[in-house]
């Protein structure tokens, strides 16, 4: 009999009249709880910010260690081991005829939620780059090892 509230029971409420969205909407497009969009407003004054502040992955090159990882077909582990040892990920060329690894996708330890939330007011400077414009590095920077 445990009911899940839906829309059409919170018409507007002080939330959705201070952010824009419902509770209800945004916790269900990030798959958490109301509570855990509440928290965020607490915590860090935004609902819409996931995390206290970026990971070095996102505060680099723009994209969570799983958008790297699919862009560039590799395991995200892969991808750190490579940042560690040559200070890039794109310091060595990938093999074109190799296939990508694909079979960490399903795993839930990788999830994919970025720093910020498409809807927070800086998320597009973030994915440009304009927000940490001193550390972003690009791969045009980097002389390709052969």
């Amino acid at each position: 009999m445990n009911k899940k509230p839906t829309q059409k029971f919170w018409n507007e409420t002080s939330f959705s009249r201070k952010w824009g969205i419902l509770a209800i909407t945004l916790a269900e497009q990030d798959n958490v709880t109301v509570d855990a969009i509440h928290m965020r407003v607490l915590n860090w004054g935004n609902p819409f910010q996931r995390k206290h502040k970026p990971s070095k992955w996102e505060k680099l090159y723009c994209k969570s260690l799983c958008e790297l990882a699919q862009d560039m077909g590799m395991h995200p582990m892969s991808i750190a081991q490579r940042h560690d040892r040559l200070g890039s990920i794109y310091a060595i060329p990938l093999n074109k005829n190799k296939q990508p690894n694909t079979s960490w996708h399903g795993d839930t330890r990788w999830r994919d939620l970025t720093w910020l939330h498409p809807l927070h007011p800086d998320y597009t400077a973030w994915r440009e780059g304009t927000l940490f414009a001193e550390s972003i590095k690009k791969p045009a920077e980097y002389c390709l090892i052969r």
